[in-house]
């Protein structure tokens, strides 16, 4: 195994550009991201999912006759 470190910058599109050391081998290879400060993912909670469903093609119409139609899948 190969480890290959270079601090870099994020920019607001999160998009970056990597030049590689040629000793790596050309192929398949795994990049790893490691961020000291962490991920910064909004807190959600039950109560921000409520209505999240609504538009959906799948639950809209007769909810007691989905959930029938489920039941009796099984």
């Amino acid at each position: 195994m190969t480890t290959f470190q270079k601090t870099i910058t994020i920019p607001a599109n999160h998009r970056i550009e990597l030049d590689l050391p040629d000793s790596l081998a050309v192929g398949q290879e795994i990049v790893v991201t490691i961020s000291p400060k962490g991920s910064k993912k909004p807190r959600r909670t039950l109560a921000s999912l409520a209505g999240s469903l609504a538009d959906s093609a799948n639950f809209s119409g007769d909810a007691v006759g989905l959930v029938r139609q489920w039941r009796d899948e099984w």
